[in-house]
């Protein structure tokens, strides 16, 4: 006797229809599926580039807002906190924080730098300003 009736596919849920499955289950999980492709998945990757994009352009802009003159660095004075410093100087281009071996605490190291090529380095220790030091180029 010769079957002739179609094969049979096996079911992750024999006797059980798509339709009376949750819908978290009614979409295919194989691998190389692409049935029920969830649009959150297509959507992650461009708002994870969008959100790059705009901290990249958002560091840009607090590195051109930067006043970096003498002036300006002549209003930082010992003991000041890191939050007066950033209201002179605005945010860092670059911050480096590292603990204090021994006596403990932490030591943190802001860097300024703008297009005209001046440079400022402030260190503070717990948050208090230690030292200062910059180079601004000469003006022609």
């Amino acid at each position: 006797m010769v079957n002739t009736s179609p094969p049979r596919i096996a079911r992750a849920h024999p006797g059980i229809s798509r339709n009376q499955l949750p819908p978290s289950r009614a979409t295919s999980t194989h691998p190389r599926s692409t049935r029920g492709t969830n649009s959150l998945m297509m959507k992650l990757p461009l708002s994870l580039l969008a959100v790059g994009c705009a901290a990249v352009l958002a560091g840009c802009d607090a590195a051109s807002s930067v006043t970096l003159t003498q002036d300006n660095l002549d209003k930082i004075q010992d003991g000041m906190s890191a939050a007066q410093v950033k209201t002179i100087l605005g945010a860092p281009t670059a911050s480096k924080e590292e603990p204090i071996p021994v006596v403990g605490g932490t030591k943190t190291t802001y860097t300024y730098t703008n297009s005209t090529g001046a440079n400022v380095v402030i260190v503070l220790k717990n948050d208090t300003v230690q030292s200062k030091e910059g180079t601004f180029p000469e003006k022609k």
